[in-house]
């Protein structure tokens, strides 16, 4: 009848939810929170990362290859270096084909206070990493004054075959090679937060039940 009132197929098309032409609205939704589609998004803080993960780790391998030129002072194994050393931390690195093992260097450090140190090659985060013809064997603390560091095999100190370099491991490089590699990790952790966050925000604002799917006309 002329005074019946009911939902057209425009109507209905607004009431279920569904976008002419494109995605349905909570599929759209999914993607807008998770920034998808966008000039920031997680995608680009996921490549932000990794591009700071790949320029931190290849700086921090191009101060062991500038080892033999940027030093305090080198030696073949098992020979002494003798430094002026400052109240700092400082690193060991050895080349060389024919170089020792990590696991199988060790070094004797006489600090300026009369301390002596026996360090030992290992993994770790103060430990080292052999890559591409170096290896970052330990690092330790000096104090201010001359310092002598004598390193060659860990059961046999006199053999040796290779070469040792003593380097500064607290300097600004290093503090920023350290900076780089913790945004990294951070922009990748962001990344995937982000994605996950718009994903359930998506999933709580979608429509439910039939009633969002149009209105009902009405009987006259």
């Amino acid at each position: 009848m002329d005074g019946a009132s009911g939902s057209g197929p425009g109507e209905r098309a607004q009431g279920s939810g569904a976008v002419p032409g494109g995605l349905p609205e909570s599929a759209e939704a999914a993607f807008a929170a998770a920034g998808v589609g966008r000039g920031c998004g997680p995608v680009s803080l996921l490549l932000l990362g990794i591009v700071l993960l790949v320029l931190g780790g290849g700086i921090r391998w191009a101060q062991d290859v500038t080892a033999p030129w940027l030093n305090e002072g080198e030696a073949d194994l098992p020979d002494t270096v003798t430094f002026d050393a400052d109240d700092a931390t400082y690193r060991v690195i050895t080349s060389g084909p024919t170089r020792p093992s990590i696991h199988q260097t060790a070094c004797t450090v006489e600090r300026a206070d009369g301390k002596v140190l026996r360090e030992e090659g290992r993994d770790g985060v103060d430990g080292g990493q052999e890559r591409f013809g170096v290896t970052r064997v330990l690092e330790f603390r000096a104090v201010a004054g001359t310092t002598t560091v004598q390193c060659g095999f860990d059961f046999a100190p006199e053999r040796g075959s290779g070469r040792f370099q003593v380097v500064r491991a607290d300097g600004p490089i290093t503090l920023a090679t350290i900076v780089l590699l913790v945004l990294g990790v951070a922009a990748l952790v962001m990344s995937i937060g982000w994605f996950v966050a718009g994903v359930v925000r998506s999933g709580d604002d979608a429509p439910g039940g039939a009633g969002d799917q149009g209105v009902a006309p009405n009987a006259s």
